[in-house]
């Protein structure tokens, strides 16, 4: 299992390796070498057991959890996005206390995006970046969902959450949007446009 970890252009890569094990006490310092190092783009951390190592690596950050939904219309030809800060983005936030993913993603839909009774077909793959936030650095693991709407409300934005236009655009046409997306949501449109 492969697990990246964005943050703004650089990319963590954390491999299964059965032979190799990564330096617990030294990872930290290097993890945040790397990011501060303004030429290095990509890292790769190798163990043999990835889910221990992942564990360890939520500890040097504040960790919180979201989760967000890839919604398609009644004909599963367009995709519910968003635009956030200037960049194309997909409806999510973060999960409430006793809150299920599932659950938050359903209510983060709703909330960013002004529609109601869309429901999920499937989980599909989390994403993991880094961010700072008043001189701290956070990572959130995005649960997403994939998910249908059969409703006919017109998608209107959440002006608090920053957003500023809510839309449904063709699958076989992210290429605009591949082009001006956040590094963590590449796959994931990316996924969506080749299997069509």
């Amino acid at each position: 299992m492969c697990i990246e970890i964005f943050y703004i252009d650089k990319k963590i890569t954390l491999k299964r390796n059965e032979n190799s094990h990564e330096n617990i006490s030294l990872l930290k310092e290097k993890i945040f070498d790397f990011l501060l190092d303004k030429e290095k783009v990509e890292m790769e951390i190798f163990s043999d057991n990835s889910d221990e190592l992942l564990l360890h690596i939520k500890s040097f950050f504040k960790y919180i959890e979201a989760a967000g939904g890839v919604v398609f219309d009644k004909e599963h030809k367009n995709i519910l996005l968003l635009e956030r800060l200037g960049k194309c983005d997909l409806p999510k936030g973060k999960i409430e206390k006793n809150e299920k993913p599932e659950e938050s993603a359903i209510r983060e839909v709703s909330e960013e995006c002004g529609i109601y009774g869309q429901r999920i077909l499937k989980e599909i793959q989390p994403t993991y970046h880094i961010y700072i936030l008043n001189e701290k650095y956070y990572l959130k693991k995005t649960y997403w969902f994939e998910m249908e709407y059969y409703g006919n409300e017109k998608p209107t934005p959440q002006i608090t959450e920053n957003i500023s236009k809510v839309y449904w655009n063709k699958i076989c046409d992210l290429e605009q949007c591949l082009a001006n997306t956040y590094s963590n949501l590449y796959s994931i449109f990316d996924n969506y446009q080749r299997i069509l």
